[in-house]
């Protein structure tokens, strides 16, 4: 009975460890859009934030992430990143910005850090003279999904060997008390 509890404990503990460990490579965030409704969630934040109807003029792709633009005839524009979930086709927004006509976004441009869950590194979001929002990767990425697993396989490792010390000590000492149980016997005849 005391081992099928035992078991059981250790089933339980190991689907609760891999579930973490899955929620922590992604980012320990949950991806709520998915990915063939990505410009219609994109186009209803805008009509949610006052934007009147317009068109979604470029779409760029960095690493594990997605970037959309958008432009209406009255001269409202915005810029919206997702990112992508590792287990599949499902996206969440991680930066937006709405500029209305005559906004600018201020002259040194808009530093915003990613984490894609893959790669960790920071987008430059300007304003060209003409107006029209761009784009760009600065500084260096960092693998974070290589770190992460890097981390994984310390524990992994830390948890084998503690298990082998652990076994050979329970031996060693099974076998002390063994030979102490015998010394006994002799000494009792």
């Amino acid at each position: 009975m005391n081992q099928k509890v035992n078991r059981i404990i250790t089933v339980v503990s190991l689907v609760v460890i891999i579930a973490v460990v899955a929620f922590f490579f992604n980012g320990t965030t949950v991806h709520d859009i998915q990915g063939n409704a990505l410009e219609q969630t994109f186009l209803q934040t805008l009509s949610q934030n006052g934007m009147t109807a317009g068109i979604i003029t470029k779409e760029e792709n960095h690493f594990n992430s997605k970037t959309l633009f958008f432009e209406n005839e009255t001269g409202q524009k915005a810029v919206a990143t997702y990112v992508k979930s590792i287990y599949g086709d499902r996206w969440k927004q991680v930066f937006f910005i709405p500029l209305n006509e005559g906004e600018n976004i201020k002259k040194e441009g808009l530093l915003f850090p990613i984490d894609d869950h893959i790669f960790q590194y920071e987008l430059k979001y300007e304003q060209m003279q003409n107006g029209q929002l761009t784009v760009s990767l600065t500084g260096e990425q960092k693998p974070i999904f290589t770190i992460r697993l890097f981390g994984l396989g310390v524990i992994v490792t830390a948890a084998v060997i503690g298990r082998i010390v652990g076994v050979w000590l329970g031996r060693n000492k099974l076998s002390r008390l063994m030979k102490e149980n015998e010394k006994n016997k002799k000494d009792k005849k």
